[in-house]
């Protein structure tokens, strides 16, 4: 009979944490789907390979 009584309260426990869990993670977004973002006013410098803004002091040699 104490094997079952702990049984059920390890099982309840960890529901409980398991709950918590699944609130934090709604709370700070961690499961909401992430759009990319593509920078405006950007191109590509073929040697570099990466885009590099039309702003930026950097020059293509």
């Amino acid at each position: 009979m104490g094997k079952l009584v702990a049984l059920v309260l390890l099982g309840v426990g960890l529901s409980l944490v398991g709950e918590m869990f699944l609130a934090f993670r709604e709370r700070v977004n961690a499961s909401r789907e992430v759009e990319p973002v593509e920078p405006e006013n950007c191109h590509l410098i073929e040697e570099l390979g990466i885009k590099i803004s039309r702003h930026a002091k950097l020059c293509a040699r």
